[in-house]
């Protein structure tokens, strides 16, 4: 059985109007496909918060 799929076009549309460009989180996100297995999204999601706080770290 399949996995749901889950649209991260708003995801999308967050990372290009509110990350900054220097940011490797901004590139990460905007390559992925629109609809992405949940499976793989919540995989993903822990990289995603990794890449936050590194910057967070950088940053601060």
């Amino acid at each position: 059985m399949r996995s749901p799929k889950i649209d991260i076009r708003k995801l999308k549309n967050f990372a290009y109007c509110g990350v900054p460009r220097s940011w490797p989180l901004y590139q990460v996100i905007l390559l992925e496909e629109d609809m992405m297995d949940i499976k793989v999204f919540l995989s993903r999601l822990s990289l995603w918060l990794k890449l936050i706080r590194a910057q967070d770290i950088r940053s601060g």
